[in-house]
C-alpha cells in the first residue's frame, strides 16, 4: 500500500472576479442580415427548435443543431443571431456574435432572394462582408455558400418593369440567376432554397458536407488569455534575510517563513526538497549570497538551524 511521504496542506484560496466570452464551437456557422431565415433554415436542417418570426432579431442567442444526412454523416450548424451594417463597431447585436464564427470552418450565407424587405440581396452580401473583414481577417477568409431563400415568394412570371423604344416590355431579371452572376464563383456556389417548402436544402446540405469533408484546416492552438498563477499573486508577504554578529550566523525571518513553514514538513524528504526550492525561487539564496555566506556557516529560521552549503 502506498502512503504520502509528503501532503502539502490548503493555504488562502485565489479568488477573482471574471468575464467569461462564450466561443460556440460548430463546423457551420449561418450569417446574414436579420429575417432572411437563417432559424428557419436550421429549424428546417435539423431536430433543432429556434424561435422563428417574421421580426427583426427574432434570435437573440446562438442556435445549433446536428444536420444528420444519414449513414452516419452530420455535422453541427449553429444559427448565429442577424447581423446589420456596421455589426464590427457594435450596431445591434454584431459584437456580441460575431465571435461565434471564429471556429467554423465554413459559412451558409443565407440572402433573401425575393427581397420581401425592400433590400437587394448582392448589396447585402458586401455589407456582411465587410463586416466580417473589420471583425477579422481569418473570419473573413472562412469559405462562404450562399443559401438565396424565400424562392417560393418570387413571381413564377417575370415582371415587366419598362418598355423598350420598340415598343417591347422589359422584364425583371430572375433574382437567383442575378444573384448567381454577381455572387457565384469556383469556391463559391450558390443554391436557390425555400425554408418554407424544404425546396433545396437537402442538395445545399450535401453540398456543405462534401466541402468540409475537403477542407485541410490547420490545427488551431489558441494562446492562453489569462493565467490565475500570474493575475492572482499570493505569497507576497514580506521576509528578511539579516547577520547576527553576535551569534555569527545568518537569519532567515518573516511572515513568508513562518507561512511555509507552517505547511512544510522538514524531516522528510520530499518536505525538504520543496523547502530548498523555496529557498531559491523567493531569492532567498540570493539574499544569503549578497551577505556575504560561504560554506559552512549556519543559517537559523526560527527554531530550525542550517548549515549552509551552496
Amino acid at each position: 500500500m502506498q502512503a504520502p511521504k509528503y501532503a502539502k496542506p490548503g493555504g488562502p484560496a485565489k479568488t477573482a472576479e471574471v468575464i467569461l466570452e462564450l466561443k460556440l464551437i460548430a463546423d457551420v456557422g449561418i450569417i446574414g442580415y436579420p429575417s432572411v431565415g437563417k432559424s428557419s433554415l436550421l429549424k428546417a436542417s435539423t431536430n433543432a427548435n429556434p424561435e422563428c418570426a417574421d421580426y427583426h432579431f427574432t434570435t437573440l442567442s446562438p442556435n445549433l443543431g446536428v444536420v444528420d444526412l444519414g449513414d452516419g454523416n452530420s455535422f453541427v450548424l449553429a444559427d448565429i443571431p442577424g447581423l446589420i451594417e456596421g455589426a464590427a463597431d457594435g450596431n445591434g447585436l454584431g459584437l456580441e456574435f460575431l465571435r461565434h464564427i471564429e471556429r467554423n470552418r465554413i459559412l451558409i450565407h443565407v440572402l433573401d432572394a425575393a427581397s420581401v424587405e425592400g433590400r437587394d440581396p448582392v448589396e447585402d452580401f458586401y455589407k456582411i462582408n465587410e463586416e466580417l473583414a473589420k471583425y477579422s481577417n481569418d473570419v473573413a477568409s472562412i469559405i462562404q455558400v450562399i443559401a438565396a431563400n424565400k424562392i417560393d415568394l418570387i413571381p413564377a412570371e417575370p415582371e415587366a418593369i419598362d418598355i423598350d423604344e420598340a415598343g417591347e416590355l422589359i422584364y425583371a431579371e430572375d433574382p437567383v440567376e442575378r444573384i448567381r452572376k454577381e455572387l457565384e464563383t469556383e469556391d463559391r456556389k450558390v443554391f436557390p432554397i425555400s425554408t418554407a417548402t424544404g425546396k433545396g436544402i437537402k442538395e445545399l446540405m450535401s453540398f456543405v458536407f462534401q466541402k468540409l469533408n475537403e477542407i485541410q484546416v490547420p490545427e488551431k492552438i489558441f494562446a492562453q488569455e489569462y493565467d490565475p498563477d500570474v493575475q492572482i499573486v499570493n505569497g507576497t508577504e514580506p521576509y528578511y534575510v539579516t547577520y547576527d554578529q553576535k551569534n555569527d550566523e545568518y537569519v532567515v525571518e518573516g511572515p513568508r517563513i513562518e507561512k511555509m513553514l507552517g505547511y512544510t514538513n522538514l524531516e522528510s524528504e520530499k518536505g525538504f526538497a520543496f523547502f530548498q526550492k523555496f529557498m531559491k525561487e523567493n531569492g532567498i539564496l540570493d539574499e544569503l549570497t549578497k551577505l556575504g555566506i560561504n560554506d559552512g556557516d549556519t543559517v537559523r529560521i526560527y527554531g530550525f538551524a542550517f548549515e549552509y552549503y551552496k
